[in-house]
């Protein structure tokens, strides 16, 4: 189910307890209706709202704090990226092979990344067709003749390696940091608030209307909270302008190189 359905059935959830309240409230006696029941229920309810309150903001937090770790993740890829490109560049014209194979890797990080945008699509079986061992292999067959190029070859190749790394890190944290049952409780507390309000609530539309708003409201916080868990797809995603940079960088130097006599 897509952030928005889920959004709009937790709003069409609240808003009917809400209506329920209101049905209900005209069956109930003035006993259940009295001064000190309403007193009793508005205490309750200001119970659940703070618990509620809080839970939706651990759950916010949460699906934040995880969509800024995948946003940092691909700033240190395209950092990495571009730390590789420069120890190549100063290796000499037999590392163009590496830096071809590595421009070729980044440019089709961002390929993935802009297809994962894509609705209907399973970003996770995208992000983990990842193959990275051409960087590896043609760093590897740079035959150093000094201890310059030893270990510009060296750092090229932990950097490689931890560029590769970057990239699975982002596969494997693909799956959802939201704690469900918290979720789940959360909304069933925000259907007994609203059911409370609808039994307190006179029958005309502007306090409807202004229930109406607070519920869609409400579902626009889960809607944000569900975008942000899943960083890559939907409204909200991680952008991919840091390694766009790094492509443009990878061949500009590239070009830089080959005009030099």
């Amino acid at each position: 189910m897509s952030p928005f359905a889920m959004a709009l059935f937790i709003a069409s959830l609240t808003f009917a307890a809400f209506l329920l309240g209101i049905i209900v409230a005209p069956l109930l006696s003035e006993t259940h209706l009295s001064s000190k029941a309403l007193e009793i229920i508005k205490d309750a309810r200001s119970l659940i709202t703070g618990l509620a309150a809080l839970t939706l903001g651990l759950l916010i937090a949460t699906a934040n704090s995880s969509f800024e770790e995948k946003s940092k993740e691909v700033k240190v890829e395209a950092t990495n990226a571009i730390l590789v490109d420069r120890l190549l560049r100063d290796y000499g014209p037999q590392a163009e092979h590496a830096r071809e194979e590595l421009r070729i890797a980044v440019q089709n990080e961002v390929d993935r990344m802009n297809q994962a945008r894509q609705p209907g699509v399973d970003a996770q079986q995208i992000f983990g067709s990842v193959r990275s061992r051409n960087i590896r292999s043609e760093i590897l067959k740079l035959s150093p003749h000094d201890d310059r190029e030893t270990w510009l070859k060296t750092t090229a190749l932990a950097a490689a390696q931890e560029f590769v790394a970057s990239r699975w890190r982002i596969y494997h944290e693909m799956n959802s940091s939201i704690k469900w049952p918290l979720v789940y409780v959360a909304v069933f507390w925000i259907a007994a608030i609203f059911f409370s309000l609808g039994v307190e609530t006179p029958r005309n539309i502007f306090p409807i209307s202004s229930m109406l708003v607070a519920s869609a409201a409400m579902a626009g916080a889960m809607y944000l909270m569900f975008e942000m868990d899943m960083p890559f797809q939907g409204f909200i995603t991680v952008s991919a302008a840091p390694l766009e940079s790094a492509v443009q960088q990878i061949e500009r130097t590239g070009a830089a190189v080959s005009q030099d006599p």
